[in-house]
């Protein structure tokens, strides 16, 4: 008998920088009225006092690290925002030269933007000739998006919509709560993971000879700064988070695209998690559960198809099957609409619905199936039960109705919408944040200097970040962020076709790990998610301890990697993001901690060895670019030895220690945990494969080794002395790792023996003895006598010869 055999495949398997300034806070230099070209510029714009440039400065010194949202924004904005105003003479306005009233910032290709060319600037002075008021939280103002210039500002404007029920939110996003006569704003966004003050002026593109602004405006504004409505004046925050947006993308062109999970993200610095909706259950349980507090739950639409939704407008969107396309009363519903509420009703027959309460802040919701405002369901009952007549969606008097909201079952809400989202929303949580320097980082494969040199761009990258939480009982997401597609793109329609799908799909895919421990020790393996998406999040209560976040992106290209990426802690304690490993020796001791604790996919990837079944094993597993083997001794006294010989070999390289990647020998000592890594060729994910071969031997002590060999009765006989059958056990035993010779004197006397063992492939004994040497023994009454041959090299299989010289007794 030789060395254990085992068979496996493996195959393609589908598995900071703190708070600190942007770039866009500029200090303040005098205008010069000389500069023909300015003046000429600023002239054909609006006539009004010279104004004050801005340029570019050194930022100021970072901040203490995760402070709060709230506290960061009102300590900085104020130290910021008050040098560029508080230099502003008397009768002088703002002019904002980085993001100048020009056609550049209206797009960066005309052609596909072709409107812009008749679009004007206008001071907010000129558009709006009733009051103005940057927030009004006693009232909550829709958004208009009407224009037919908007185009996918829609998603936008929507989330604007959203906002304007939380004014509180929006009230960080601003230094100043009043109309600035002096035309200067400053507006906190969220960018890539870092809180950025942008410092805009208050020019904002109107259509061609009317005072009427292109994009977003308030509710019922009209030619003139007249109002279709009531209101006597206008809030004019919107309009300012807009331009503020585009001068973050260079242009207004770049709001075409965007989600408004990702939106609500960047102006909140919220993390977001979603359902799908195939399943109405999850869907249901994922609403339920967080509904409330000021999480903003937000419905996002299937893509076109025959059979789910269609497109009629900016803001409505049809759901019927294709056999009810002529059907001129299918359902309506707007394109994205917030989740504001959800019930299970009782009704005929103890028969309970699931309902939910939509808003769609940007135009009437034009549902009128079930558990609308004019549905047959409703009984007085329910109206009572479910709310009262003074918030207006259940009052069929439709002067008096809410259009903007309306109920609906939760089954024909997951037949127009895709995926609900909701942003987790903690204005008084710590927000930390680390940027990742791409230039710092080490890619995979790691310990393989040949294909590290190759010049080959490795797409697969991992990033290792170290977080300590500060005190127990933290509630703590973790959270990535990629740069936002539209940091790459110069043109107009040139990120996608406006279709949301399009767009989430052209973010990396990231496997994002979750270990308690640090790069020396992993203690436990915690999570792991897959996002395909600009960002993703970790959630957590978390003890007091070290943590480490482990990221492997999937980068699309070269470009695109240069961006590097950003971790950030949103947390109700303190936390610490450190820095992130950059040096290699700890990049890939942390690798192996990690890849040793990732528990397998599927059981049929653990390989228990029938020698030692209770403490010796070896699982495969795919995960961070490797395909890799972990070996786990536990046994107190027993070693593994094994080699793995590969066949079929494609895009596979095994790492260091061991140097061919077509067989390598291990051996695991007790106690011991090693592993065996294949890295993954940059050109290979997906079609990577190998079919490895094992070849196993054991070292037992002889206290293991004992019930083994007694165990073995096809082998046992008992030994012959001048032709008589003794009371004296003889064992040859051939196991996965040598050879046993053993004697078992039950007799009364002394046993004596003369042998010589030929052996191929078989070593010789801890006491030396060898192949074809004279062995003389004497084996006392009622004890053993034990010779342990070890096998040599585990792929070829061992052989002996045992010959008998003489045997005798004596007596003591």
């Amino acid at each position: 008998m030789g060395g254990a055999v085992s068979n496996c495949s493996c195959q393609a398997e589908s598995r900071t920088q703190d708070f600190g300034s942007s770039n866009m806070n500029p200090k303040v230099t005098a205008y010069n009225p000389n500069e023909e070209g300015q003046q000429m510029q600023e002239e054909k714009i609006y006539k009004a006092d010279p104004a004050i440039i801005i340029n570019q400065a050194v930022p100021p010194p970072p901040p203490p690290s995760g402070p709060k949202i709230y506290e960061f924004i009102n300590s900085y904005t104020h130290r910021r925002f008050q040098q560029v105003f508080s230099e502003l003479k008397e009768n002088q306005v703002f002019f904002d030269s980085e993001f100048p009233p020009s056609l550049d910032s209206l797009t960066k290709n005309s052609t596909l933007f072709p409107e812009a060319i008749n679009l004007e600037w206008r001071r907010l002075n000129q558009i709006f000739t009733k009051e103005k008021i940057l927030i009004d939280p006693s009232q909550q103002i829709k958004i208009n998006c009407s224009s037919s210039l908007l185009g996918s500002h829609y998603a936008l404007s929507f989330v604007l919509g959203v906002l304007g029920f939380h004014s509180d939110l929006i009230k960080l996003l601003f230094e100043m709560e009043e109309f600035s006569e002096k035309g200067v704003y400053s507006v906190w966004l969220n960018f890539n993971g870092e809180w950025k003050e942008i410092i805009i002026d208050d020019q904002l593109p109107c259509l061609n000879s009317k005072n009427i602004p292109a994009f977003i405006k308030p509710q019922g504004f009209s030619s003139g700064g007249s109002s279709t409505s009531p209101a006597t004046k206008f809030e004019i925050w919107a309009p300012l988070i807009e331009k503020a947006y585009a001068k973050l993308y260079q242009s207004y062109d770049k709001l075409d695209v965007g989600t408004p999970e990702q939106i609500i993200t960047d102006l909140t610095g919220s993390p977001y998690k979603n359902a799908q909706t195939v399943d109405a259950n999850i869907a249901w349980k994922f609403i339920t559960s967080n509904l409330g507090k000021k999480n903003i739950l937000t419905g996002t639409p299937k893509q076109p198809t025959s059979s789910t939704l269609t497109v009629t407008s900016a803001n409505t969107a049809t759901a019927s099957p294709q056999k009810d396309q002529s059907d001129q009363n299918k359902p309506t519903i707007a394109k994205f609409v917030e989740i504001i509420d959800a019930k299970e009703v009782e009704v005929n027959n103890f028969i309970r619905e699931r309902i939910i309460k939509v808003r769609n802040p940007l135009g009437p919701c034009e549902w009128k199936g079930d558990w609308s405002a004019t549905s047959q369901k409703w009984t007085p009952q329910l109206r009572e039960q479910v709310e009262t007549l003074e918030e207006g969606i259940l009052n069929q008097n439709a002067n008096q109705s809410d259009q903007n909201v309306t109920w609906m079952p939760l089954e024909s809400f997951c037949t127009m919408y895709q995926y609900v989202y909701c942003n987790y929303i903690h204005p008084n949580y710590y927000f930390f944040t680390r940027n990742i320097i791409p230039s710092a980082l080490s890619s995979l494969p790691q310990n393989n200097n040949e294909l590290r040199n190759s010049g080959i761009f490795n797409q697969n990258k991992l990033y290792i970040i170290p977080i300590e939480v500060k005190e127990d009982n933290t509630h703590l997401f973790i959270q990535y962020h990629i740069a936002d597609k539209r940091t790459f793109y110069k043109q107009k329609g040139s990120l996608c076709d406006n279709q949301q799908k399009n767009i989430v799909k052209q973010y990396p895919p990231v496997n994002f790990f979750l270990f308690k421990g640090d790069e020396e020790k992993i203690v436990e393996y915690m999570r792991e998610e897959y996002f395909y998406d600009r960002n993703g999040c970790i959630e957590n209560t978390f003890n007091k301890g070290s943590y480490l976040a482990v990221l492997n992106v999937k980068w699309g290209s070269k470009e695109e990697s240069k961006n590097g990426l950003s971790i950030s802690t949103y947390s109700s304690k303190r936390v610490e993001i450190k820095e992130y490993l950059t040096d290699q020796t700890k990049i890939d001791n942390a690798i192996d901690q990690c890849l040793m604790n990732i528990p397998p996919l599927m059981s049929k990837d653990i390989h228990k060895y029938p020698e030692d079944v209770d403490h010796i094993e070896r699982f495969h597993n795919v995960a961070l670019g490797y395909s890799y083997y972990v070996y786990t001794n536990r046994s107190q006294t027993t070693t593994l030895k094994e080699t793995g010989v590969m066949t079929d070999r494609k895009f596979l390289t095994i790492c260091y220690p061991f140097t061919n990647s077509d067989n390598y020998t291990i051996e695991v000592k007790p106690l011991q945990k090693q592993i065996v890594k294949y890295a993954i060729d940059p050109e290979g994910f997906g079609l990577y494969q190998g079919n490895l071969t094992h070849h196993t031997i054991f070292s037992f002590s002889n206290e293991d080794l004992f019930p083994k060999i007694k165990a073995d009765l096809a082998n046992k006989q008992f030994q012959i002395v001048s032709g008589e059958k003794t009371e004296v056990e003889f064992y040859q035993h051939l196991f996965e790792g040598g050879l046993a010779i053993f004697f078992l004197n039950n007799s009364n006397k002394i046993y004596c023996e003369d042998f010589k063992v030929e052996l191929k492939n078989l070593g010789p004994t801890s006491d030396g003895y060898t192949s074809n040497q004279l062995i003389t023994i004497q084996v006392p009454s009622k004890r053993t006598k034990l010779f342990v041959f070890p096998q040599i090299d585990p792929i070829t299989k061992p052989s002996f010869k045992f010959t008998s010289i003489s045997k005798s007794f004596k007596t003591d």
